[in-house]
């Protein structure tokens, strides 16, 4: 009769093989994009954010760019309902994933993954964008 009682004591069976998963939030955010790319030349480049967790950003790029190349990211915050003024979200990444983007208007678009660094700046936008028209 095994199996016909289950037992009720917390267990840590497994729990080495249980992998904690981030949440992912699919946002549409206009980000600005800087580091070198793959002929190790500084750009800057604007774009949209796809996705971003506590560990993770992703989004499509045009310039080509190197696995282990260190990006940085500026997103614009917009205001809402709660949030009474823009905010800049400031930070890096290691570049884990490049994939040829399928959800761009063209085929030159890499969809870039960054493993993200845990420093961060959040600070108000001084000024009106950070990409102005």
């Amino acid at each position: 009769m095994l199996g016909k009682y289950k037992s009720t004591s917390p267990s840590i069976q497994g729990v080495s093989k249980v992998r904690k998963r981030e949440r992912i939030f699919e946002l549409s955010l206009p980000a600005l994009v800087q580091g070198k790319d793959a002929r190790g030349l500084p750009f800057e480049e604007k774009t949209t954010l796809l996705t971003i967790s506590a560990e993770t950003a992703s989004f499509n790029l045009a310039h080509s760019v190197t696995l282990g190349e260190v990006l940085r990211l500026k997103i614009e915050i917009p205001q809402t309902i709660l949030l009474q003024t823009k905010l800049k979200l400031e930070l890096a990444g290691e570049v884990t994933r490049i994939l040829a983007a399928s959800n761009g208007p063209t085929t030159q678009l890499q969809t870039i993954s960054l493993k993200l660094f845990p420093q961060y700046s959040l600070q108000p936008l001084a000024e009106a964008s950070l990409f102005p028209r």
